[in-house]
């Protein structure tokens, strides 16, 4: 379709701005039919080397399959990713650490504070466990030998 000057005079200027048409327009143009524009053209125009799609007036897309395949490509995607990898290498093994029990490694992301917790706990626990009359054995019950003995296979 072929629009000619005496039309596009008409156009609104918010319809000259969704078009991206530069320049001003003098609404008391004469109709010329000499130079026309595609109808195509009006619909879309370029935006700092970018094509715009200006058909629907809706916003421009956040992100294109474009700038992906850009930001994939780009060498300091690799480089983020890459240290990434080695900083999740480094703090797992800055973090492994030998059972006491048993003596077998393993990773605690926990810092020293939830071992405070932890006594915190046993202190309740305890309390708790004595305030409903019950008790924990002495070292020289028979019964604390043979856990202790257990315990020791186990290490």
């Amino acid at each position: 379709m072929i629009l000619s000057v005496a039309r596009r005079a008409t156009l609104s200027s918010t319809r000259i701005c969704r078009f991206g048409l530069v320049g001003s327009f003098n609404a008391s143009l004469q109709p010329s039919h000499s130079h026309t524009i595609p109808f195509s053209k009006l619909r879309y125009h370029a935006h700092r080397g970018r094509e715009v799609h200006q058909r629907s007036g809706g916003p421009r897309p956040l992100l294109t399959v474009e700038q992906l395949g850009r930001v994939a490509r780009s060498r300091h995607t690799y480089i983020f990713f890459g240290s990434c990898v080695v900083g999740a290498v480094v703090f797992y093994f800055a973090n492994v650490e030998s059972v006491p029990v048993s003596g077998r490694k393993r990773f605690n992301c926990y810092g020293d504070g939830v071992s405070t917790l932890s006594d915190q706990q046993l202190k309740r626990i305890m309390y708790d466990i004595e305030s409903q009359g019950l008790r924990v054995l002495p070292e020289n019950d028979y019964r604390y030998g043979k856990v202790e003995v257990f315990e020791n296979r186990e290490k």
